[in-house]
């Protein structure tokens, strides 16, 4: 690819979707590919198309990765700490704007929060154009990172009488 080629994360992304379509256990998004499981079969696609990996990008046989916000392990998938403690450290939102990216940040996180939908309702309601901004401490009480005897992460957010959690 040109240096400077903006498509260039979906060009590549294409091309190796075409290249290893039909290989189990692998995943395409934009500029970063993840083989679980027998890896033989994705080098040989490479090869034969006269594709090469940079070595120095490239992690073989380890038990844990980030990937896209995420931790992928042989135990499951985890909210990424990083994150949650960005989402922790958000100050009390100001503007609608605010609660907006807010919102957003939990959001690719809800998954791991149950009824997220229902507790964060009243929240989406404040960003309706016919709503007037008007926040108060009871909209939300202070994030708490709270661990548990098994040293995971829960993240729990009082929003308006609901519980909001990333269980990871």
């Amino acid at each position: 690819m040109p240096f400077g080629l903006s498509s260039a994360p979906s060009c590549f992304q294409k091309v190796m979707t075409s290249v290893l379509a039909g290989i189990p256990g692998v995943v395409i998004y934009l500029d970063d590919v993840v083989v679980h499981g027998a890896t033989w079969s994705v080098f040989e696609a490479l090869t034969k198309h006269s594709l090469t990996l940079n070595g120095s990008k490239c992690v073989f046989a380890v038990p844990a990765i980030e990937y896209v916000g995420f931790r992928l392990s042989t135990e499951g998938i985890s909210p990424l700490q990083s994150n949650v403690e960005a989402i922790l450290s958000v100050p009390e939102p100001t503007s609608a704007a605010q609660l907006a990216s807010f919102l957003g940040m939990t959001g690719y996180y809800m998954k791991f929060m149950p009824q997220y939908s229902a507790i964060t309702a009243p929240l989406h309601q404040l960003l309706r154009r016919d709503e007037p901004w008007v926040w108060s401490s009871s909209e939300m009480v202070e994030p708490r990172n709270l661990n548990d005897s098994t040293a995971s992460t829960v993240l729990f957010m009082m929003v308006r009488g609901g519980v909001l959690g990333i269980f990871s």
